[in-house]
């Protein structure tokens, strides 16, 4: 996780990605290459479409006997609407500005089904996006 912040902190120096993942101890065991293209999109999905200056969190912390690894930041969200569409392939939303081509939560959505986790998308109260991978415990 820390290597995938590092290479994408360089990307987009305008926005800032804080990191919790120094709080647990917690050890994800899976593919770690699939695991880390899985944090890639997450964190570049909200460098693309969070506002110049927003700032965007990585985490990985137990929550409710789970683990939860997820992006979150303070840009404009999702209109509720769309949140179930996002993991639909080649699906970019109606705001979509950035350039892509759709499949970045379609991966992440399939990485998540190969390791036992579940994929949850939300808008975050008083604003903002939240992607998260949850391991149940």
């Amino acid at each position: 996780m820390r290597d995938v912040i590092a290479g994408l902190r360089d990307t987009s120096p305008a926005k800032t990605i804080e990191s919790d993942i120094e709080k647990t101890n917690a050890v994800i065991e899976g593919d770690a290459g699939l695991l880390e293209a899985a944090l890639r999109n997450l964190i570049d999905n909200s460098l693309r479409y969070s506002s110049q200056d927003s700032l965007i969190s990585v985490f990985l912390r137990h929550e409710n006997n789970a683990l939860v690894m997820g992006v979150s930041d303070n840009g404009p969200g999702v209109s509720t609407e769309e949140l179930p569409r996002l993991v639909e392939r080649f699906y970019r939303g109606e705001a979509a500005s950035a350039e892509g081509s759709g499949l970045g939560l379609t991966i992440v959505h399939r990485i998540a089904e190969l390791h036992g986790a579940s994929l949850e998308l939300s808008n975050r109260t008083g604003g903002g996006f939240e992607a998260s991978l949850r391991w149940p415990a």
